[in-house]
C-alpha cells in the first residue's frame, strides 16, 4: 500500500485494487518528500515498478531534521513538533502496520481502514514537517527579507530603522511613522478611528493582551475570560476589532478533529510563506484551541454589529523592522513608538501580551 498527499488531497494505492495507477499519478509532480525514503520507500517502489519515473527532486526528511535539532524516527519528530494522530492509531508502529496488512489479507476490513488512517497521518505530517524545516532553514540561511521592506510599504512611509545602540528607554512617538500616515488617510470619518487589538491566547487560564487604539493613543489591559473580552470590546464601540488568531479553517476542511487527507494551510498562510514570512498553520494541535476560541469571539463581536479582521502582527513587525515580543519588552516598545503608536503603556510596567496587542 502506498499513500500520496499533494498538500490538499490524499490518495491511497492498494495492492489488489488500484496499485498499478500509482506511476501515472506520481508523474504529475516535480518533488517527492519522504522520511527515510532513500533507504526504504523508494527502494521498494523500484522493485515493484522497475520502469517507474520518480520526480526529479527527492527530499528525504530523515537527513534534514537532525540538522534542526530533531533527532530520531518519524514518530519522535512528530512528537517534538506537537503533531498527534487520532487516539485509535496513536500507538501504532511500523511493525503494527505489517500486522494490519496480514489481517487485511485474511479478510479483516477494519484492519485495512486502520492501516489507511495510519498511512494518511504519516504522509500528511510529512507536509507539516517539511514546512517547519523550510522555515527554520530559511531563517538560518536567508537574508533576503530586509531587501523587500521598502518596496512593500512604498507610498505609506519609510519603515523605521532598527536601533543601533544609543540611550536606553523609549523615544517620543513618531508622528510621521506608518501609523500617522495611515491615520491621515482616515480623516474622512471626521475623527480618529477606534481600533481594538486582541493578542489572544488559546485558553482563559492565561491572560490575553487587549488594547484600545484611539488615533495613535493606545490603552492596554490584560483580560482572561471570553466574557471579559466581549464586555470590554463591545463597551469600547470600536470601528474595527483586530484579533491575532486564525478566524477560519482551511477551505475544504470538514472536521477539525480528523486531519486525515484534508488541507493544512489556508491561502493567506501560503501567501505569507511566499513572502518569506514563517507562519504556523491553524491545524497544528497547539493552534487548534486558539483558532476555535478566535472564531467563537469573532462570531460574538459580529453578532454585536462590530467589524472583525484577523491579523498577524509578527508579519507586520518583520516588514516594518519592529522587534517581535520574543526579543525584549523594551525593544518592542521602541519599535512601536517609532512606527507611530503612542500611549501610557510605553512608559509603565506592562506584560508582553499587552504591548503586543498594541501591534494589532
Amino acid at each position: 500500500m502506498v499513500g500520496l498527499y499533494d498538500g490538499r488531497h490524499y490518495q491511497v494505492f492498494v495492492d489488489g485494487d488500484n496499485r498499478l495507477d500509482l506511476p501515472r499519478h506520481l508523474q504529475k509532480y516535480s518533488v517527492v518528500v519522504t522520511f527515510n525514503g532513500s533507504g526504504f520507500d523508494l527502494r521498494f517502489l523500484r522493485l515493484t515498478f522497475p520502469d517507474l519515473r520518480f520526480p526529479p527532486i527527492h527530499i528525504d526528511l530523515r537527513w534534514v531534521t537532525p540538522r534542526l535539532g530533531m533527532k530520531g524516527g518519524l514518530k519522535e519528530v512528530e512528537s517534538k513538533l506537537g503533531l498527534r494522530s487520532a487516539a485509535e492509531i496513536e500507538d501504532l508502529t511500523g511493525y503494527d502496520a505489517t500486522v494490519l496488512w496480514a489481517k487485511h489479507l485474511r479478510g479483516d476490513k477494519k484492519a485495512l481502514e486502520s492501516l489507511i488512517q495510519y498511512n494518511t497521518d504519516d504522509v500528511v505530517h510529512l507536509k507539516a514537517i517539511m514546512e517547519v524545516a523550510y522555515d527554520k532553514l530559511s531563517r538560518q540561511t536567508g537574508g533576503f527579507l530586509k531587501d523587500s521592506v521598502p518596496s512593500v510599504f512604498r507610498g505609506i512611509s519609510e519603515p523605521p530603522k532598527p536601533r543601533r545602540g544609543g540611550k536606553h528607554g523609549v523615544p517620543a512617538t513618531n508622528p510621521t511613522g506608518p501609523v500617522g500616515r495611515l491615520l491621515d488617510k482616515c480623516s474622512a470619518i471626521g475623527r480618529a478611528p477606534h481600533v481594538v487589538g486582541i493578542d489572544l491566547t488559546g485558553s482563559a487560564k492565561r491572560a490575553t493582551g487587549w488594547a484600545l487604539m484611539q488615533g495613535s493613543d493606545t490603552l492596554t489591559k490584560s483580560l482572561s475570560t471570553d466574557d471579559d473580552l466581549i464586555k470590554e470590546t463591545i463597551a469600547a464601540q470600536p470601528d474595527l476589532v483586530s484579533i491575532d488568531s486564525p478566524l477560519s479553517w482551511p477551505q475544504g476542511w470538514q472536521d477539525p478533529a480528523t486531519p486525515c487527507g484534508q488541507p493544512i494551510y489556508r491561502k493567506r498562510e501560503l501567501a505569507l510563506k511566499r513572502m518569506g514570512i514563517p507562519v504556523f498553520w491553524c491545524l497544528l494541535p497547539t493552534m487548534k484551541c486558539l483558532t476555535t476560541r478566535g472564531m467563537r469571539l469573532a462570531r460574538s463581536f459580529r453578532e454585536a454589529g462590530l467589524k472583525v479582521i484577523e491579523s498577524y502582527p509578527g508579519a507586520a513587525q518583520d516588514l516594518l523592522g519592529i522587534p517581535r515580543k520574543g526579543s525584549s519588552l523594551e525593544e518592542l516598545k521602541w519599535g512601536l513608538s517609532r512606527a507611530g503608536v503612542g500611549g501610557d503603556f510605553l512608559h509603565r510596567k506592562v506584560t508582553h501580551d499587552e504591548v503586543d496587542s498594541g501591534s494589532r
